[in-house]
């Protein structure tokens, strides 16, 4: 998905863009349930939301272990849940460190354009390599919030690419 520009956007010298509330809902990024969230809920600078699309039936089945995951693998009390597929952390380095614990634990929800061979113990195959999926598995979104109303989006953030 490629961003339009909006004219309350400011772009970044850096190639960035700020975009507003209301951007990132015309956009499609969040919906109502997360805007209204937002606003009751003020994010600091750096607080980042990690908004999930499910393209894998069988891991949407399993959105409850995702969830616990997700809100258990950062540093402990860090990440909330904002709706079923939107998580706040407070910064970018608590993502990735979501990313990196996950991918230990929960390594069946990743996956490798190359479809690259793990441990299979990671997978509950112990003593074989088994490989992950070719195919995206949950598209992320990420959003940072860089004041109380402006918002950097990463383009092309994959947080379940292993």
């Amino acid at each position: 998905m490629s961003l339009s520009y909006s004219s309350d956007c400011m772009v970044l010298s850096e190639g960035e863009t700020y975009y507003s509330l209301e951007d990132l809902q015309q956009l499609g990024l969040i919906d109502n349930k997360v805007a209204e969230w937002i606003k009751e809920n003020s994010l600091t600078p750096d607080n980042t939301l990690l908004c999930l699309e499910y393209y894998d039936q069988n891991i949407t089945d399993r959105r409850n272990q995702i969830q616990a995951a997700l809100v258990g693998n950062g540093n402990p009390g860090t990440a909330a849940l904002v709706t079923s597929t939107v998580f706040k952390f407070p910064t970018f380095n608590d993502v990735e460190l979501a990313k990196e614990r996950m991918q230990q634990n929960t390594t069946w929800a990743f996956y490798h354009p190359a479809g690259v061979g793990v441990p299979g113990h990671l997978l509950n195959e112990p003593g074989q390599w088994a490989l992950l999926p070719q195919t995206r598995t949950i598209g992320t979104k990420l959003i940072i919030s860089f004041s109380d109303s402006k918002y950097i989006v990463a383009q092309h953030y994959e947080f379940f690419m292993f």
